[in-house]
């Protein structure tokens, strides 16, 4: 009898793990593509929707979870908005940094999630190359790093270290994300294209 009891008691763990298993939400994951190359014009995102979004007034609203315009990026939280938006930069890089990366708290003992703030940002100065124009931008100080400025063809363009970035989302959710480039398809600048993975059910698990 205690042996049968047994058996039971360990095929309910079974029932009840499989049970959890099924109820705990896919992570979302795709790529997108957007144009960012109007220097006055941000463009949003919701990973949530998994699509760009309009949005009146972005520093009250939580319809949105990052932005671009040109080369800068901005995300929900901080001085950016009223979100829990903040990121945090992973030493995982491009799709197999990505893969590899199923999990927030497998990676908390050294990342170090930063929200939006004031940072200085360097413009080319026409009048004098050698001195450019630096302007105080509010900004994401982790996603600001996204790039580096490389030559190419006689010219200087911008190459993305595709850093996988771990983020949270204006409502607290996680995601990960990382830039695989900054040029559309006949190579003008501020056309980035991402892949990401969104979390829905809070938990900080991507698989």
């Amino acid at each position: 009898m205690k042996k049968i009891l047994y058996f039971l008691a360990i095929s309910l763990v079974f029932v009840f793990s499989a049970c959890e298993d099924d109820d705990r939400a896919k992570a979302i994951s795709g790529s997108y593509s957007l144009d960012a190359s109007a220097s006055n014009h941000w463009v949003y995102f919701s990973f949530e929707k998994g699509d760009s979004v309009k949005v009146s007034d972005p520093k009250n609203s939580t319809d949105w979870d990052i932005a671009f315009s040109r080369f800068m990026i901005k995300t929900n939280g901080g001085k950016s908005g009223i979100g829990q938006a903040v990121v945090a930069a992973t030493y995982s890089t491009g799709q197999s940094g990505f893969d590899s990366l199923k999990t927030v708290s497998e990676h908390q003992s050294y990342i170090v999630f930063e929200k939006d703030d004031s940072v200085k940002v360097e413009n080319y100065n026409p009048a004098d190359p050698r001195k450019p124009i630096i302007t105080t931008l509010v900004l994401s100080p982790v996603l600001y790093k996204w790039y580096n400025m490389v030559q190419a063809d006689n010219k200087t363009v911008i190459q993305s270290k595709k850093i996988v970035y771990i983020l949270k989302t204006a409502k607290g959710k996680y995601a990960k994300m990382y830039i695989t480039t900054y040029y559309g398809d006949d190579n003008v600048s501020g056309h980035y294209k991402f892949v990401y993975s969104y979390q829905p059910d809070g938990s900080d698990n991507f698989n």
